[in-house]
């Protein structure tokens, strides 16, 4: 029998979802990116110290 009652705005948001088993390659790449930018500042903040020490040394 067919449905005459409309979908609900959960149901339709839920049918555009990805599958579930697509989640932890999202997950992962979430996480890579995180602690590859948390690297990234690390790196730019001891370069800077770096160069700030060496400009500001005492000939």
């Amino acid at each position: 029998m067919a449905r005459t009652t409309a979908y609900s705005l959960e149901e339709f948001f839920q049918a555009d979802r990805k599958p579930d088993e697509e989640m932890p390659v999202i997950y992962l790449y979430m996480v890579h990116a995180f602690y590859f930018h948390c690297f990234m500042l690390f790196s730019a903040f001891v370069n800077w110290g770096y160069w700030i020490a060496y400009f500001a040394r005492i000939n």
